[in-house]
């Protein structure tokens, strides 16, 4: 039985059949595939995602970009969460993928990931699967976009959607220079030596 299973957890809060299943045989282990992005848009993402929803809100980035680099929102310290992955990772069937790439180069991505998880697919399904996975259609349909429990279960029916803009360097829109510098300290702090690559801009290699 195959169960597909998407969330937000710290890798400390995994169910008990996925914290345990690390001690299976690799064939037996869940596949996980962690999709990452750079910290300034999801901030970012965050601040606009959090005025839609049910949550404790600020109304300015100043203030919302104190609460996230101090892990006062919902989901802790995005330092926490990453490291915390990426230094379990031996206990895992675990794909790193960045969501950068994902924007960049689609289809190479979705060849990624059925080659992680074993599948082959035509040609035909290939360009319908990445047809599928490209933001605006995503935007568009209801399995992925959340609009209709943006409705029916929290009665929120101002206009836009559930995914806003799903670009790299939005951030560049929202903070100013001095909180940019603030915000690279405060990641080379955290993250020195983390081998992971990250896109802070669309036109970055």
């Amino acid at each position: 039985k195959r169960i597909l299973l998407k969330d937000h957890l710290l890798v400390s809060s995994l169910p008990p059949p996925i914290l345990f299943g690390s001690k299976w045989p690799e064939e037996q282990k869940a596949k996980i595939i962690y999709v990452y992005r750079n910290p300034k848009d999801v901030m970012c993402s965050y601040f606009h995602f959090s005025k839609k929803m049910p949550l404790p809100t600020t109304s300015t980035i100043e203030e919302f970009m104190q609460l996230f680099l101090e892990g006062k929102v919902l989901g802790s310290l995005w330092f926490d969460h990453i490291k915390g992955w990426h230094e379990h990772k031996s206990l895992f069937n675990i794909e790193f993928m960045m969501y950068e790439e994902f924007k960049k180069d689609l289809r190479g991505s979705m060849l990624k990931v059925c080659k992680f998880l074993g599948k082959e697919l035509s040609d035909e399904d290939m360009d319908t699967v990445v047809s599928q996975a490209m933001f605006e259609n995503m935007k568009l349909d209801p399995r992925a976009n959340y609009d209709n429990i943006l409705k029916d279960q929290f009665g929120i029916q101002e206009k836009g959607h559930f995914l806003r803009k799903g670009t790299i360097g939005d951030w560049k829109n929202y903070m100013t220079v001095e909180q940019n510098e603030r915000f690279d300290k405060i990641f080379q702090k955290n993250m020195k030596d983390f081998p992971l690559k990250f896109i802070w801009d669309m036109n970055e290699e």
